[in-house]
């Protein structure tokens, strides 16, 4: 009978302790990945944000800090997570815009950098929508589209009021976009 060569045992006990260390570290890193995970799924932070996990705000959120460069300057809305999505000018030069995880429309004043939102406590859904089309008319109201509740909104500046138009018909999802001409 052949003894087993020292060289072979050698190895293969180095390959079985590094298997070893390997399998070990790879499992503390995941449940350290898993711990970390499942306390920031459970941060509350009054926000849109909750709406997401902590994995998912960088994505659907962004990041907080705003930039600028030599061509444009960035601003931070005050409520993080609200998604802005349709902007427009009014004739004052306010720029207002729809917060896609709020229902909310928010302005913001150039000349004193300051925003301001305007809470829709007709919004009832929690989750996002996509508001592509907006208009502002000449009496001093804000149009904007809705796809998740299948309606157009009015706002009504000088009120600081939000009337709902369900869209009526057949279609199971109406997807509403801007098409029209209010001025």
């Amino acid at each position: 009978m052949r003894k087993p060569k020292p060289i072979y045992f050698v190895i293969g006990m180095v390959f079985l302790i590094i298997l070893v260390v390997t399998l070990t570290v790879l499992d503390g890193s995941s449940e350290a990945t898993k711990e970390h995970s499942e306390e920031s799924e459970i941060k509350i932070t009054g926000t849109p944000a909750d709406k997401y996990t902590f994995d998912e705000r960088e994505q659907h959120c962004g990041s907080s800090n705003a930039k600028t460069n030599q061509y444009i300057r960035e601003f931070k809305i005050p409520t993080p997570c609200t998604q802005p999505l349709s902007i427009i000018a009014d004739s004052e030069g306010k720029i207002w815009f729809t917060e896609t995880n709020t229902g909310n429309m928010a302005a913001f004043d150039p000349e004193s950098e300051e925003f301001t939102e305007y809470p829709n406590n007709s919004w009832s859904l929690n989750s996002a929508s996509m508001m592509w089309g907006i208009a502002h008319t000449q009496d001093n109201e804000i149009w904007f589209t809705d796809e998740k509740y299948g309606s157009l909104w009015k706002f009504s500046i000088p009120e600081k009021t939000y009337s709902k138009f369900e869209i009526q018909g057949k279609m199971k999802k109406s997807f509403p976009q801007k098409n029209w001409s209010l001025q």
